[in-house]
């Protein structure tokens, strides 16, 4: 007997319209498209088997019509009513046999089987505010019991369309501010600036204006939350900051939001981030490439803290993953370095002459002026490497600050066209590859060697 694949589908679909018949069913609609699909097959048992693999469905005879033509007594043709027919009747001559089709549902099939419009269950199928929600739900709930799915080429025709239009700015996304002295977040942070300028690329893309609101003192939840309703607010970024806000009473259900980083612990919404941890795998390896083995790492351990311990997690695989020699971290919690400089410069002063490090990535701005207040020369005496654009060396981790910004106004607004609000159930980590910039804070160490060698 031959393999089921025998059955050669020849490929041919009349789009136009099959030929009427005198045994045409009654009830079938003149305007309906059908399709004739030819089947080859043999008129022996064999083929009976084969085709008797399809599964049976007795119900069919009000929607197909069937046809055996001469054609060396082989040829069979099944005539399809494309108009809702969910069965295909395929006849020969040895017997009749049914195949189940599956007819995509549509939101009008879900707008009949609720008796509401199509409008209606699109707008439900978005979440949008418009429909009540327990409307909303009980439409969801039948769309699903349906088996409805978006169709994906629709859905890329719309894209594609709206791609050809001049976009036109339609609302602003709010760029939250509740620093203690708002100016410093992006006045003293090129990391958080360029944070904003990728935001602001993507907002305009996507016909978005990015706004800054600052969180007065004498502002109450309530009121700013009243001030972002009042202004058709209804997206957030919330950038990094170096006190977690507190929100109060501050209903986060009313807006889609996400946050960059992890310094602010609330909302729990989606966020983007670096991925801090492979950033500074890659340092190290970079660091050791160019012949440094004692390497340092200088990090506040409350600031590592907030961000999940990810450079001190990566900073001690990376030391077992290269067969380093190992060196604890200089842990100094960060309001030494700000408000105590002299205590920290003296921690400092004796970590560096305990452990003699070559090279140092410090996640501190504030680190190579202090060492050469301490006397010591950088790259002469000791290579240098930031974890951020923010550390004033030329050379280390550049998290791509900008492209952490776009892709966060990429998901607010995915969120805000899905009408996706408040903290979601599960809450989703964008990490964001960094990059390595080479400097010469950190030159080779068999090339720093021969210029310091030429200098005497």
């Amino acid at each position: 007997m031959q393999d089921a694949a025998a059955c050669r589908v020849d490929g041919k679909v009349n789009l136009g319209g099959v030929r009427a018949a005198n045994k045409t069913p009654a009830g079938l609609k003149k305007r309906t498209m059908r399709r004739r699909q030819h089947f080859s097959t043999g008129a022996d048992k064999s083929r009976a088997e084969m085709a008797g693999r399809i599964h049976t469905h007795p119900s069919l005879h009000r929607k197909i019509r069937q046809y055996k033509t001469a054609r060396s007594g082989r040829e069979l043709h099944a005539v399809l009513d494309a108009s809702g027919c969910k069965s295909l009747h395929i006849a020969f001559e040895c017997g009749t046999y049914s195949l189940m089709l599956t007819k995509r549902v549509t939101i009008y099939d879900i707008a009949e089987r609720v008796g509401v419009s199509h409008v209606t269950v699109s707008l439900a199928l978005r979440n949008h505010h418009r429909i009540s929600q327990k409307r909303r739900k009980q439409i969801q709930k039948v769309a699903g019991q349906m088996g409805y799915s978006p169709d994906p080429m629709l859905g890329a025709l719309a894209a594609y369309c709206s791609s050809n239009q001049p976009v036109k700015v339609q609302s602003a996304i709010v760029w939250l501010n509740h620093w203690d002295q708002p100016e410093r977040l992006r006045g003293a942070y090129r990391e958080y600036d360029a944070y904003w300028k990728g935001a602001e690329k993507a907002a305009r893309h996507f016909g978005y204006r990015l706004d800054e609101i600052r969180w007065e003192p004498n502002f109450t939840p309530k009121r700013f939350e009243q001030i972002l309703l009042t202004r058709g607010i209804r997206g957030i970024l919330i950038p990094p900051h170096m006190v977690p806000p507190k929100w109060g009473c501050f209903d986060w259900n009313k807006f889609s939001m996400i946050r960059f980083g992890m310094s602010v612990p609330s909302p729990d919404s989606h966020l983007v981030t670096s991925d801090q941890l492979r950033a500074v795998l890659m340092a190290v390896k970079k660091i050791s490439d160019v012949g440094y083995h004692r390497i340092g790492l200088v990090v506040p351990e409350d600031y590592d803290r907030r961000l999940g311990g990810n450079y001190i997690g990566g900073f001690a695989a990376a030391q077992q993953f290269y067969k380093l020699t190992p060196l604890p971290p200089l842990l100094i919690e960060e309001s030494y370095y700000f408000k105590e400089p002299e205590m920290a410069m003296k921690l400092m002063q004796q970590w560096l002459e305990r452990h003699k490090p070559d090279a140092l990535i410090s996640a501190v701005a504030v680190v190579p002026d202090m060492l050469r207040k301490l006397g010591y020369r950088i790259p002469e005496d000791i290579a240098m490497a930031g974890t951020s654009i923010d550390v004033p060396v030329d050379a280390g981790i550049d998290q791509h600050s900008e492209a952490i910004g776009r892709m966060a106004v990429g998901m607010l607004v995915s969120q805000i066209n899905l009408n996706e609000r408040g903290e979601p159930t599960d809450p989703a980590r964008i990490l964001i590859e960094s990059r390595w910039r080479a400097g010469t804070s950190l030159p080779g160490k068999e090339k720093q060697a021969r210029k310091s060698v030429s200098k005497r």
